[in-house]
């Protein structure tokens, strides 16, 4: 990028206009001239241009090497596609070499972090501070705010929820000081991972009226960033404290944006949430089976909630031996953090137990719902909790064995 162009998009990003930018010292005709590479500025106006900019006049200087330039573009769509390793391999070369401190570089290294923490390396912190540095050094407060929070991952994937809250406070915080221009993109994703992580630690309530915020920000500044999943994420909420009617309302709209965005990926989602409704709430098995066939229209992937509603949904048709066959394949992800799909993935014991004791196999029985119900109590309480533990009072009276030492 030459220093006309890196003039211009910073100016752009500060929101000041061509006019506001010259001052007193230049003319609107001079600085159209250097914007658009037709006038070179001398140190001096390059001195006073940094200034009104809040940067360092070397950033305007710098120039990119032209492998980043094309690497930056081809990383990027590595990590959109999840190809973490790839990433991890194809960057860490570089990561031993003296790179020059250009807006590239940061962009490498922020991507070179995000690689790094998807596979637990510990060169991630570094890595992305670098970026982070290199950002606050060309004033692109913006880019490093959004850096800062790709920190999300690593406290994800370690379960630390209520640090990650605390570091959504910490760039609201850092948004308010540097004084950035509201990016409702930004806005809505933050809300989005404060939601997830309040319904992680298990404040049901207050993480659904953060997402139900989120839905009136987006109504309000015309932006659907997410609306199929802020509406499928409150549905799922709503089924989960018994409310059907509002469960109804939010389901709809989410396959209403799903459909219209033509996203296949939310489509099947929504027919594993119906499936899910009519087997744990209206006990209508076949209408269950409907919804996760249909689920097969939008992906070719089996995942592990195909299997556990086609196993819940043969076994309220009484075909335990079926049932078995699908709930047997379900397999807690590798990459599954959140507490209540790992909850709801536990509940396969629950149903694997149902069927055992349907069959008359007493010891597999108690043993599914007892390791089902341990999986399940170390998380936050949910209907999930709720379910397993009655089941597994039931059983023992089934079973003629004491129920005493649960809790």
């Amino acid at each position: 990028m030459d220093i006309g162009n890196r003039i211009r998009t910073l100016r752009r990003q500060k929101g000041l206009t061509q006019s506001q930018l010259a001052g007193d010292e230049l003319t609107k005709s001079m600085m159209s001239q250097i914007e658009n590479g037709r006038a070179l500025p001398s140190m001096k106006t390059l001195n006073y241009i940094a200034e009104k900019l809040g940067c360092e006049p070397g950033y305007f200087l710098e120039s990119d090497r032209d492998d980043f330039i094309s690497l930056v573009r081809k990383t990027e769509r590595a990590l959109n596609e999840k190809k973490y390793m790839a990433v991890y391999h194809e960057l860490k070369p570089f990561m031993s070499e003296k790179l020059p401190a250009t807006v590239n570089t940061a962009r490498l290294l922020e991507q070179f972090a995000i690689a790094c923490m998807h596979q637990e390396q510990p060169e991630a912190k570094e890595a992305l501070n670098k970026a982070i540095s290199i950002y606050e050094r060309h004033s692109l407060y913006r880019e490093s705010a959004q850096a800062q929070l790709a920190f999300k991952i690593q406290l994800f994937k370690q379960n630390k929820f209520t640090e990650h809250l605390q570091l959504i406070n910490d760039v609201r915080g850092y948004y308010a000081e540097k004084q950035i221009e509201n990016d409702i993109l930004f806005e809505l994703k933050l809300l989005y991972d404060e939601a997830i992580s309040m319904l992680a630690l298990g404040h049901y309530q207050e993480g659904k009226d953060i997402l139900l915020r989120a839905i009136t920000l987006s109504k309000e500044k015309h932006t659907y960033y997410k609306a199929d999943e802020f509406y499928r994420i409150v549905a799922y909420q709503a089924v989960l404290q018994g409310n059907i009617e509002e469960y109804q309302e939010f389901i709809k709209k989410a396959q209403q944006y799903a459909t219209f965005t033509e996203s296949n990926f939310s489509l099947a989602l929504i027919e594993m949430m119906q499936a899910f409704y009519y087997n744990s709430f209206c006990k209508d098995y076949k209408k269950s089976l409907h919804h996760v066939e249909a689920y097969r229209q939008y992906t070719t992937e089996l995942s592990e909630l195909y299997y556990l509603e086609k196993g819940k949904a043969l076994f309220g048709l009484q075909q335990y031996t079926e049932a078995l066959k699908m709930l047997n394949q379900v397999n807690i992800p590798k990459q599954l953090f959140h507490p209540l799909d790992r909850a709801m993935i536990y509940t396969s014991g629950v149903y694997k137990a149902l069927c055992y004791a349907r069959l008359g196999e007493k010891e597999k029985s108690i043993q599914e719902a007892e390791q089902a119900y341990t999986n399940i109590k170390s998380l936050p309480d949910s209907y999930y909790y709720k379910f397993a533990s009655e089941t597994l009072v039931s059983l023992y009276k089934q079973f003629g064995k004491s129920a005493s030492t649960l809790d």
